[in-house]
């Protein structure tokens, strides 16, 4: 279930708010924000997982910090 719609609604509920109250037990609101949370996790672990190489962009943020 994607953030911003609600096309599918789980096991029967009426809306994601009552999915998340009835289900978890938490506010629509903090299931977005543990999503968000899982979403933030799952780019660290790419990116700590790409590779050992230096990208371009930290090159250019390291070169511009100390400028």
């Amino acid at each position: 279930m994607g953030r911003g719609g609600e096309q599918s609604v789980p096991l029967g509920h009426s809306s994601w708010a009552s999915y998340c109250g009835a289900e978890c037990g938490i506010s629509r609101a903090q299931a977005y924000r543990l999503l968000d949370v899982a979403y933030a996790l799952a780019a660290i672990h790419d990116a700590v997982t790409a590779g050992t190489e230096v990208s371009r962009t930290w090159i250019l943020f390291v070169d511009d910090q100390l400028s």
